[in-house]
């Protein structure tokens, strides 16, 4: 069985345009050349499409890591 977040991280990786070995969940999000405002829009598609939810733009935009993002798609709160 694939871990769910582990094949997050790989669509992440594929719908910013990012090499998939350099997105993990420690990436810094602001690292990604691929993070920018249409990158966002890509990732609130992927999420509605993998995990049939829907992100808060302001929320998504706090997100400094991949794993800030996870937590946030996982409905866990932020770390400040």
């Amino acid at each position: 069985m694939v871990d769910a977040n582990a094949e997050f991280v790989r669509r992440l990786a594929e719908a910013l345009n990012e090499d998939s070995a350099a997105v993990q969940e420690n990436t810094r999000l602001a690292d990604l050349e691929g993070w920018d405002s249409v990158g966002q829009l890509s990732v609130i598609a992927l999420v509605d499409e993998c995990f049939n939810r829907r992100l808060n733009v302001d929320a998504l935009r706090k997100c400094q890591s991949v794993s800030d993002l996870l937590h946030l798609i996982n409905g866990q709160s932020q770390q400040p």
